[in-house]
């Protein structure tokens, strides 16, 4: 029998499954969504997480979204 350990995409042991909407964690609505054959399929899915990342509402798409852009120091006059 071959076992997988699900992974985060931090690479820490997946404990909690997430629904996304275009690469965002969904919080509210229906507790399972069938997804549609004719939508995206990036549109409506799900994804593991780490207990930290699943608290934080952080998916991969999230992360690469926020290591893209750039950090906005204060100017100080």
């Amino acid at each position: 029998m071959l076992q997988v350990e699900a992974l985060c995409w931090c690479g820490a042991r997946a404990t909690h499954n997430a629904r996304t909407v275009g690469g965002v964690m969904v919080v509210e609505g229906a507790q399972v969504v069938v997804g549609d054959v004719n939508q995206s399929p990036d549109e409506i899915g799900y994804e593991v997480l780490c207990r930290r990342h699943h608290r934080r509402r952080m998916t991969a798409a999230t992360a690469r979204a926020a290591a893209l852009s750039p950090d906005v120091l204060p100017v100080e006059a």
